[in-house]
């Protein structure tokens, strides 16, 4: 029988950023699309907890947390800068570059949902749910 399972990703941190260190099972689905739902509900509670710095770490900006732009995007940090200004999310800008945590801070209040998940979903590195696919065996 084929289950899709929710796993929430752990990160520890290793002095400079957080790696990914395991894995651990949530829920099982016998619906792929149930198991992607309840996934993406708990990815955006992580988001959340994160964006108040909460749950993974000590700071809001997620390139610090995740050890910068080549770890939390697949964007490089031109791409994205670009991206954020054409959003006018630059908008005033910071005053150092995207690394610095008091822009972050001040940015989460005042964006939008829309562009908040706008921007986490440039943030494709920025994990913390996944669902695999993964076969039970079946027991008499």
């Amino acid at each position: 029988m084929i289950v899709y399972l929710v796993q929430k990703l752990h990160w520890e941190y290793n002095d400079n950023w957080f790696e990914r260190e395991g894995d651990e099972p949530v829920k099982a689905f016998e619906s792929r699309d149930d198991a992607l739902l309840w996934a993406e509900l708990l990815e955006d509670e992580a988001r959340r907890e994160l964006e108040k710095g909460e749950g993974v770490g000590f700071s809001v900006n997620p390139l610090r947390v995740f050890g910068g732009t080549e770890r939390a995007t697949s964007l490089t940090y031109d791409e994205l800068w670009e991206k954020l200004d054409e959003a006018g999310l630059l908008t005033p800008p910071p005053t150092d570059d995207l690394y610095e945590q008091a822009w972050w801070r001040a940015l989460w209040p005042r964006i939008t949902p829309v562009q908040r998940d706008w921007l986490w979903s440039l943030l494709d590195g920025v994990q913390f749910y996944e669902v695999i696919e993964t076969e039970l065996e079946e027991t008499k």
